[in-house]
């Protein structure tokens, strides 16, 4: 199993994938959204909670700008408390290099230590204001690839 280190801003003002998002959705659909962006880190290898709290608040959070959520699993996490939306979450395929993720892994494994042995990240749009065909129109003609993207969309 793996650490899932899952970070959201704190106010949306600090979150630029959100007010991308929903100015691209206008532009192309003509179609006004609510959305907030919250990005998983998935941390394999033999860690304890104290330790994955650590790497989340030395390494990889903001804590002025951003708050995390930490659980035990790869999974994404529901984060309900945020808002009450439909969510599209994006990550690469099995095989699919994320050049982002291997630096994050390379440069995190210099840090920490063989201990880690893996990363990757999930991206995970909170929507609301979409139906579930504008939510597949958005996943598929902005947020993803399917080619290079494995897209899993839930309609609140």
């Amino acid at each position: 199993m793996a650490w899932n280190i899952t970070i959201i801003s704190k106010d949306k003002i600090y979150d630029p994938n959100s007010i991308k998002l929903e100015r691209e959705v206008f532009d192309i659909f003509n179609k006004k959204v609510n959305s907030r962006y919250a990005i998983s880190y998935i941390i394999e290898g033999d860690f304890s909670e104290e330790e994955i709290k650590k790497i989340a608040e030395n390494l990889i959070v903001d804590p002025i700008i951003e708050d995390y959520f930490i659980s035990y699993g790869d999974e994404d996490m529901k984060l309900s408390n945020i808002m009450r939306a439909s969510r599209i979450t994006i990550k690469y395929k099995k095989g699919v290099l994320n050049p982002n993720d291997e630096i994050t892994f390379i440069n995190l494994k210099r840090i920490i230590g063989e201990r880690l042995k893996g990363l990757y990240t999930i991206h995970t749009y909170y929507i609301e204001g979409a139906s579930e065909k504008d939510l597949e129109n958005i996943a598929n003609k902005i947020l993803a690839n399917r080619l290079l993207h494995e897209v899993k969309i839930e309609h609140d």
